[in-house]
């Protein structure tokens, strides 16, 4: 059973995908970012699989999430050696959810990219903060219809990684790093100004709620 924001959580994932947008859930940290997701990818139609690349330490916790809420969802987790990994990339498209690690999703891209993913979410989505990296521009390689960034961390601790998380959900909205750097980054005597304008323009796409916020519906410590 949902809790409320939880349900307005999905309710939203449900508006951006009911419009074709890519979109930020930046929820504080322990609020269910990862039942709010699964909740969403359970329903809607699945013309084919989703691929979720998360820290390695997290892979498993999505596994028994999954097993946990959605036991009916087929879940394969994409790891093993480079032959065991080759043959999961042929059986890929009989699963509703692959679940690898940034460091396997970036290594294997050109053998991912060759899949037609239905979503491409990544959890703890700061590790594509450095838009310089070649793990970075890896990931983004990688094909899907719809994509979804998850993130416990404030984006607006730096304004080159809400560029570079933007670009990854809705590529070219802010044009390039350069034209964005010029607009707000290099105008420190129109900062106020350009802040709500910059905060304007992500608010439709980036939903965040902290712990104070629905403190009253979280249950108590066990």
């Amino acid at each position: 059973v949902l809790r409320h924001y939880q349900k307005e959580g999905y309710k939203w994932l449900k508006f951006l995908y009911k419009f074709r947008f890519g979109g930020i859930l930046a929820d504080d940290m322990g609020l269910g970012k990862t039942l709010q997701t699964l909740s969403f990818l359970r329903n809607i139609e699945k013309s084919n699989p989703s691929l979720i690349v998360v820290p390695k330490s997290l892979v498993y916790n999505w596994k028994n999430e999954c097993e946990k809420f959605f036991p009916q969802m087929t879940l394969m987790i994409y790891e093993g050696s480079l032959a065991q990994r080759r043959l999961k990339i042929e059986q890929m498209k009989d699963f509703d959810l692959i679940v690898t690690s940034f460091d396997l999703a970036a290594r294997d891209h050109e053998e991912l990219e060759k899949i037609k993913f239905l979503y491409l979410v990544l959890d703890e989505a700061h590790n594509i903060k450095n838009r310089t990296t070649k793990r970075t521009g890896n990931i983004k390689k990688i094909k899907s219809q719809y994509r979804l960034a998850i993130t416990g961390t404030p984006l607006e601790n730096s304004l080159e990684e809400l560029w570079s998380i933007f670009d990854f959900v809705i590529p070219g909205y802010f044009g390039s790093f350069k034209k964005f750097s010029e607009e707000y980054l290099k105008a420190p005597e129109h900062k106020e100004r350009l802040m709500i304008e910059l905060k304007n323009k992500i608010t439709p796409f980036m939903l965040r709620r902290k712990k104070e916020e629905v403190l009253k519906e979280l249950p108590n410590k066990m």
